[in-house]
């Protein structure tokens, strides 16, 4: 058994669709919606909600006169559900249609941040970059001086 934390701790993630303005900001709403609803349906996470704040929602769109930040989720999960959330972003970019993902976490000290754009990584590229922030994720601080 190990003595490190991090193995019952519960991550927190943010993840962003990635924009490059060829989508309305009701149809990124819309796919972040759709991201959210099958990572609930797939993945045993704590939590998930859309990310508060930011852009204000677009006259015209369904919303619960919260304003949200548009295209962002906000994750709770323990570290033993990455490899499947991970997965799933990796299957998701690869999707036709579909928007890059950027990952960003905070752990004690240091930010992480991955992206996932199949348009400039290839699929072995992104199954490295996955387990490059499950590694990072789960390491000490105090073992990454250099």
């Amino acid at each position: 058994m190990s003595s490190n934390q991090t193995s019952t701790k519960s991550i927190s993630l943010s993840i962003e669709l990635r924009n490059d303005d060829q989508l309305s900001t009701e149809d990124l709403d819309q796919m972040t919606r759709l991201m959210q609803d099958e990572i609930e349906e797939h993945i045993d996470i704590q939590s998930i909600q859309l990310s508060p704040g930011g852009q204000p929602i677009p006259e015209g769109t369904k919303a619960a006169g919260e304003a949200v930040t548009i295209g962002m989720l906000l994750l709770q999960v323990l570290p033993a559900t990455l490899p499947a959330l991970m997965s799933f972003f990796q299957e998701w970019t690869l999707r036709p249609g579909n928007r890059p993902v950027k990952i960003k976490t905070q752990v004690q000290d240091r930010s992480i941040e991955v992206e996932f754009d199949p348009r400039v990584s290839s699929a072995d590229e992104i199954a490295a970059l996955t387990q490059k922030f499950q590694t990072m994720l789960t390491e000490k601080p105090e073992d990454s001086h250099g």
